[in-house]
């Protein structure tokens, strides 16, 4: 009888202490505007069974990968997923092209298995997306005290942080600032 209840406790131990994990997850936490990228995240049930991979932005699910292999993608603003994707086995690629502003935020991967336990796992990475380089010139016939108004106007409308030179009575200075909000110092 001890043997038995021993047994028994050993199975629940062993049973309770496996669980499906993350083994890939990729996600860039910068990408410029139009770009293509490509998420993955790959996962290991150890014993379990699939039921199923679900990515979010934000709180919103826009792909999802099923058991039998079969994908779904759900609209959400600022995805546009490539129309030929397919799951694989313990992997849930999927691609989303044309980067915008309103692609920025956070990209959650999921994956949850089959009854009768219902275990579920999730990782998540903030992605940021920028506008490509811009390298311009802003020559100011007359003086003015707008340069902060002009600098604001040819910089990217990002979150990360932009580097910008100004020329003021003949002495460059150099701003790292985040923008919307970039100051002018004299």
């Amino acid at each position: 009888m001890k043997y038995e209840l021993f047994s028994c406790f050993l199975l629940v131990i062993l049973n309770h202490g496996m669980a499906i994990r993350i083994t890939r997850f990729v996600v860039p936490t910068v990408a410029s505007y139009g770009a293509l990228i490509n998420l993955d995240c790959a996962y290991d049930l150890e014993n379990d069974r699939l039921y199923d991979v679900k990515w979010y932005k934000d709180s919103d699910e826009f792909f999802r990968c099923k058991s039998d292999g079969q994908v779904q993608g759900f609209e959400v603003e600022g995805i546009d997923l490539y129309k030929n994707y397919k799951a694989t086995i313990g992997s849930c690629p999927v691609t989303i092209t044309i980067l915008s502003a309103k692609s920025a935020g956070k990209y959650l991967c999921e994956i949850s298995s089959e009854a009768p336990e219902f275990k579920t796992t999730a990782r998540w990475v903030n992605l940021r997306t920028i506008s490509p380089t811009l390298s311009k010139r802003i020559q100011v016939e007359e003086p003015s005290t707008e340069a902060s108004v002009l600098v604001k106007e040819i910089t990217p409308s990002t979150q990360v942080p932009v580097e910008a030179s100004v020329l003021i009575r003949g002495r460059t200075e150099t701003l790292t600032n985040y923008l919307p909000d970039v100051n002018v110092f004299r």
